[in-house]
């Protein structure tokens, strides 16, 4: 009956926790992209980055 409202193992529940909280960080990470603009001065990247 004790493990009815405090868990057993607090180490359970805490590495439940941090593989919650990497699950979602690699979820967005792999949703988010990255773009180098390489291009001398004046070509325009700004541009790109502003009709995004």
């Amino acid at each position: 009956m004790l493990g009815c409202c405090i868990p057993r193992d607090p180490s359970k529940q805490t590495n439940k926790l941090i593989n919650e909280a990497l699950e979602r960080d690699r979820k967005e990470m792999n949703s988010e992209s990255k773009l180098l603009l390489l291009g001398a001065g004046e070509s325009g990247k700004s541009t790109v980055v502003k009709q995004m």
